[in-house]
């Protein structure tokens, strides 16, 4: 059972360190919808995403070295998530602009 988890954990956060390192280098792809949902802005400004993006490739290594995996799935659902919720129009950040 420990070589299965840490195999999904392992993929899971290669899957997340790609998406975070394409996201970084601004390159443009089409694979699916459900990909691409994470590669577009959010429509606050570069810097925002630019550090959403280091923290998927954060979590994606995290994941991958498979040392405390429930705090950093948790977190990488919640960014991912939360992405998907802020660019549907359901959680407005506007309080970011403050910063």
């Amino acid at each position: 059972m420990s070589y299965l988890s840490s195999l999904v954990s392992s993929i899971a956060g290669l899957i997340l360190f790609c998406i975070g390192a394409i996201g970084l280098s601004g390159v443009t792809v089409n694979p699916s919808p459900s990909i691409t949902v994470l590669l577009s802005p959010m429509g606050y400004g570069n810097h925002i995403d630019s550090l959403y993006y280091w923290g998927i490739v954060f979590l994606g290594f995290w994941l991958v070295l498979y040392v405390f995996v429930r705090p950093a799935a948790l977190t990488a659902l919640a960014m991912v998530l939360g992405k998907s919720l802020v660019l549907k129009g359901w959680l407005p950040l506007l309080g970011v602009m403050s910063l």
